[in-house]
């Protein structure tokens, strides 16, 4: 998207070329009221060659896989994330469950005074989420966006017996099956808005937050971890299940 609003921007060539061509058609009259906006263009299209640059550099940097270029970028986004986030937390319990960022729908729930700047802070937060590399991971595309966004918590395997309802490690995967809810509202809603004001607001519990990652390695262990949520182990030997747990450090630790 960013790279074809830079292709549409007038290059100052084409505004002057267009001036040119302009120039052949007009009358004695017409040429006051012309130069004055002649000259407006001309000055945008030489702000536009600046903010180009500068744009295409930002895209640059955004697509390089460097932990240190990323590194001298996150002492600026992260208070400017937090504030983002505390003003979710703040605003989305008083937002309406099913379309929280809808003005029509919060106006009926009392919350209409509130989108506005949930809104910004969506906006601020998914801009600050652009600078970071997309994972590499099965998830909905979506759920990569919100990776830097967000803490994940531990995901152990669920591991159980065929046709069995509970698993062997049925008390330490609560995390793991809350995490699955966040998987399925993006692969159901697919709205990065809808998932941020959800996490703020507490649905996928403590565990789960809005919180700036300082990093891409940790960007990619979240995407890892929510990948991981959904994986399931079927065995009928405990000491098996013991055995595939053992081995699941990197996403349970």
């Amino acid at each position: 998207m960013l790279r074809q609003a830079l292709a549409d921007m007038p290059t100052e060539r084409e505004t002057l070329d267009a001036l040119h061509a302009e120039m052949a058609t007009l009358s004695p009259d017409d040429v006051p009221a012309w130069t004055k906006r002649a000259m407006k263009r001309v000055a945008d299209a030489e702000t536009a060659r600046t903010a180009r640059a500068k744009l295409e550099s930002v895209a640059t940097r955004a697509r390089l896989d460097s932990t240190a270029e990323l590194a001298r970028a996150l002492p600026t986004l992260a208070p400017i994330f937090d504030k983002a986030a505390a003003t979710l937390a703040r605003l989305a319990p008083l937002l309406p469950d099913n379309q929280p960022l809808d003005a029509e729908e919060a106006a009926e729930h009392g919350a209409g005074g509130h989108v506005i700047e949930a809104r910004t802070a969506v906006e601020t937060i998914q801009a600050i989420t652009a600078i970071h590399v997309t994972p590499n991971a099965t998830l909905p595309s979506v759920l990569l966006t919100l990776c830097p966004a967000i803490a994940a918590p531990a995901v152990p395997s669920e591991v159980r017996r065929p046709n069995a309802t509970a698993a062997f490690n049925e008390d330490t995967i609560g995390a793991t099956r809350t995490v699955r809810r966040i998987i399925d509202d993006a692969s159901k809603h697919g709205d990065f808005g809808r998932l941020v004001v959800d996490v703020a607001r507490g649905r996928y519990g403590d565990d789960v937050q809005l919180r700036l990652s300082d990093g891409l390695n940790q960007t990619h262990q979240t995407a890892a971890r929510l990948e991981h949520a959904g994986t399931t182990h079927v065995t009928r030997d405990p000491g098996k299940a013991a055995a595939i747990l053992a081995t699941e450090t990197e996403y349970a630790a």
